[in-house]
């Protein structure tokens, strides 16, 4: 899967010669981090931000580097210092939202998301990201609303709707589940999860030979959750 943050691409323009040079070295940054060498990546955004101590994508971009590198803290206090200078940088937002999150920090995530929302209303990613840190919150409504919101915004949801799926399982809303599923599927024909949690929603609605199928068809695709439910909902029962 693509990476989740946004590594900042935008030029800044040039206006003297301590701009440009700053501009190189952010550029060169950008350059090592694609090709993931982090720490030279760091050492380049070290020498734009001491060029031009405002230099707000660098600091972005020097976050991201550092969370590659484990370094958690120093990326937090990159974003912190982007924030200070730039308020309505939504990226920044979003970018440390998402830190926050894989950390499982989700009620500050979620705090992060909403800022980057409020900045940008039609930030597909901060409401896609929201969506799965609710989801981890068992906050079903509210991830179905944002993972709606992706939908609704983006013709090409990618797995939205087997998220929205999931929140609506959770919701107890196997039939609404079971349609969303079914749209993941379409788009991604051999994505193995959302047959499976097709097959168990359709077991809850008492559709066992069709929820049957696909927990099998799960099984074909190699989904390691699938031999335990067709175990327990598919097998007959010897002696009975």
């Amino acid at each position: 899967m693509k990476k989740a943050f946004l590594l900042i691409l935008l030029l800044s323009p040039i206006i003297n010669c301590y701009s440009q040079a700053s501009t190189e070295y952010f550029n060169k940054g950008i350059e090592k981090s694609e090709s993931q060498d982090y720490k030279g990546a760091i050492k380049d955004y070290n020498k734009a931000i001491k060029l031009d101590p405002k230099y707000v994508d660098a600091y972005i971009n020097r976050a991201l580097a550092k969370f590659e590198l484990k370094e958690i803290q120093p990326a937090i206090e990159d974003y912190n210092t982007a924030i200070a200078l730039n308020p309505k940088k939504a990226a920044a937002y979003y970018n440390r939202g998402v830190l926050k999150e894989q950390t499982k920090n989700y009620k500050e995530a979620i705090l992060d998301y909403n800022k980057a929302i409020e900045i940008d209303p039609g930030y597909i990613d901060a409401y896609n990201h929201r969506g799965g840190s609710k989801l981890s919150l068992y906050d079903y409504q509210g991830a179905i609303t944002d993972y709606g919101k992706v939908i609704e915004i983006n013709p090409s949801p990618g797995y939205a709707y087997y998220y929205r799926g999931l929140a609506r399982s959770g919701a107890e809303d196997a039939l609404g589940a079971i349609a969303d599923y079914s749209n993941a599927i379409e788009l991604f024909p051999d994505f193995a999860p959302a047959y499976f949690n097709r097959g168990l929603a359709k077991i809850i609605l008492e559709q066992k030979d069709q929820g049957c199928k696909d927990l099998y068809k799960s099984e074909e695709l190699h989904y390691n959750k699938s031999d335990e439910a067709i175990h327990k909902y598919c097998k007959p029962v010897i002696g009975h």
